[in-house]
């Protein structure tokens, strides 16, 4: 896969994916992937282009607000994951991987958009509670 346009081409045939109105309004060219968990949950993951020299994705994936008391053992959870990390934006946290589109496989992509909706959902569930996002 060499472009965001294959890649965007390659989700919407997959999954029910939708321009996130607000991060497009913000300049960011982007998917959002709601995904039905367990227990009647749903995840979203969202898929953005991210010019960094070559054209790179960023999948995000929300946690919500994780309490202050549970940031630090949070992030030495994410140790254990063979991917990317937290990171926080206006008070929300993220489960977060970037790949370079140079080199992507379709599968790997896929792969690494299931792998963190999972964690994401399980991250959410143990250190917020429940749906936030």
């Amino acid at each position: 896969m060499a472009t965001w346009i294959q890649a965007k081409e390659l989700l919407t045939k997959k999954y029910p994916a939708k321009v996130n109105e607000d991060l497009k309004e913000l300049g960011f060219d982007n998917l959002e992937i709601e995904f039905k968990t367990t227990e009647n949950r749903t995840q979203s993951v969202i898929i953005q282009k991210i010019p960094f020299g070559v054209e790179w994705l960023q999948v995000l994936s929300g946690i919500g607000e994780i309490p202050p008391n549970k940031l630090e053992y949070s992030l030495e959870r994410c140790l254990l994951l063979p991917f990317g990390g937290i990171v926080s934006l206006q008070g929300l946290h993220f489960l977060r991987e970037s790949l370079p589109l140079d080199d992507l496989t379709p599968e790997r992509l896929i792969n690494v958009i299931e792998t963190i909706v999972r964690f994401a959902d399980q991250l959410e569930k143990d250190f917020v509670g429940g749906d936030e996002n």
